[in-house]
């Protein structure tokens, strides 16, 4: 559905029924459809167009033999939260490999136009560190920023991409948080909760920790390397 910020005048965008994790910028909407598919249409449906989504192959180095690329279609692709910028998306997928690695979830950040054609990879965390994941994505004054997100215990990070200047920014971060999105350049809305609500911790309900939307303090951004290191 598509409303005034006050609830009025609400519409149901044609074609998007079983949508989830919608974004919208001007007249255009974007959401996923099922687990993994991306769609994308204006607001009266016109236009409608498969995107992207997950990767349908990638590539790993051998873990049994040295140097040698394995390709394969993931297992279990997933695209989690969406983010429209003009006529640019930037999207979080997770998926699974036989790497070697183990059984646990590879995440990534990526960017296409709503247009279609190649994506950007931006972002990935592998499995072999610590099943963290991306929270966001968010856009502010044409940069992306995602949270890698943390137990609150060990250290994480708030990164920064120019998709213009292809460079990194990245601030540390150890809040474990259940939402991101930029406020401004240097600060962020953070969403917090006593757990991961997909394990079932549901706000509202009464807990020790309570759910709450609060602005972050001013992140200390610098310069950092790519968070592309794939085959």
């Amino acid at each position: 559905m598509v409303s005034a910020l006050n609830g009025s005048d609400p519409r149901a965008v044609p074609g998007t029924e079983g949508a989830s994790d919608p974004t919208i910028w001007g007249d255009r909407v974007a959401w996923v459809s099922g687990a993994a598919t991306v769609m994308t249409s204006l607001w009266n449906g016109a236009g409608r167009r498969v995107l992207g989504g997950t990767p349908r192959r990638k590539c790993y180095e051998s873990p049994t033999i040295q140097s040698r690329l394995v390709c394969e279609v993931p297992k279990e692709p997933s695209v989690d939260a969406l983010a429209l910028y003009g006529r640019q998306l930037a999207l979080i997928d997770t998926f699974i490999l036989n790497d070697g690695i183990g059984s646990g979830t590879t995440t990534e950040v990526r960017i296409e136009t709503v247009t279609g054609g190649p994506q950007r990879l931006v972002a990935l965390i592998d499995v072999g560190e610590g099943d963290e994941t991306w929270l966001g994505p968010s856009w502010f004054d044409g940069d992306l920023y995602f949270y890698e997100d943390t137990d609150g215990t060990t250290e994480g990070a708030v990164d920064g991409f120019d998709p213009a200047r292809n460079t990194y920014v990245s601030a540390p971060a150890y809040a474990y948080l259940t939402g991101f999105s930029m406020l401004n350049s240097r600060q962020a809305y953070e969403a917090t909760a006593p757990g991961n609500p997909r394990a079932g911790y549901v706000c509202g309900q009464e807990q020790t920790t309570p759910c709450v939307i609060r602005v972050s303090a001013p992140f200390a951004f610098k310069p950092s390397r790519s968070l592309v290191h794939t085959p």
